[in-house]
């Protein structure tokens, strides 16, 4: 995993994961709901409170869409 300095203020650390370890991450997950989680949060840029409040109707399968509320309920 690469680390990644934070900004001043921040506590926690972060880290990316490779594309290679994002792969086998969704080929070990055996749900079909903990694959999408994962594919929006890596390839997406979904934040963790932005995907928890995903709704249903915020899901377009025609368009292939998703509607996200961002921070500050910014559109995304």
């Amino acid at each position: 995993m690469n680390e990644k300095v934070v900004k001043k203020g921040h506590s926690r650390s972060q880290f990316h994961l490779s594309e290679e370890q994002i792969k086998q991450l969704i080929k070990h997950t055996d749900k079909l709901r903990d694959k999408v989680i994962i594919k929006l949060l890596a390839y997406c840029g979904l934040r963790r409170f932005e995907l928890a409040k995903i709704k249903i109707s915020d899901v377009n399968l025609e368009t292939n869409k998703i509607y996200i509320l961002g921070k500050k309920n910014i559109e995304r």
